[in-house]
């Protein structure tokens, strides 16, 4: 999987994020600060979630210092047949195999 934050900002920027810990509450954005609270390394949580396209979610990303919003977090994942029907067999208990 790869996580990206887009900030706001005229170059429409990417910057890569980096989860401290599987299954961990927030993210790192290393070499970024907030731009409201300047709290650096920038600290993010995601709200939201939502589905962007064939093999990425999105969702908005808040400071966690702040709680203020800083940009859309992508997720792309891998996925063969796209998010929404990985997502329906999920839910229907199908064994793969």
């Amino acid at each position: 999987m790869k996580i990206t934050l887009l900030m706001g900002g005229p170059d429409g920027s990417s910057l890569k994020v980096v989860p401290p810990f599987e299954g961990s509450d927030h993210a790192n954005v290393p070499g970024a600060k907030c731009p409201h609270c300047n709290h650096e390394p920038l600290q993010i949580q995601g709200t939201g979630k939502h589905i962007k396209n064939h093999s990425t979610y999105a969702a908005g990303a808040v400071c966690t210092s702040c709680d203020k919003y800083v940009g859309e977090i992508n997720a792309k994942v891998n996925t063969l047949f796209g998010i929404e029907e990985d997502e329906l067999v999920f839910r229907m208990g199908a064994k793969i195999y």
